[in-house]
């Protein structure tokens, strides 16, 4: 990871908690994020409410921003339809 400048951090939240292999890998290179811009994003709701309004962060989204010093979070809507 030394090789990046920042890196970023996405996922779909289950359950009202970050996707277990975004938790995973942060926990692993905890101290490597630490040292480089971090910012995070989650997939949101299928609706329209990502768009109307700001939705905060699930709790290891927030715990992450918070211990490695995370610049931002965002959270964008989700779509299901047809491919």
């Amino acid at each position: 990871m030394s090789s990046y400048d920042a890196v970023v951090i996405g996922g779909a939240p289950h359950t009202g908690r970050r996707h277990e292999d975004a938790r995973r890998f942060v926990r692993r290179h905890r101290r490597a994020l630490a040292e480089r811009p971090l910012r995070l994003f989650s997939r949101g709701p299928l609706d329209a409410s990502a768009s109307e309004r700001d939705i905060p962060p699930v709790s290891g989204a927030q715990w992450a921003m918070t211990r490695l010093g995370a610049g931002d979070h965002a959270t964008s809507g989700g779509c299901l339809g047809e491919a």
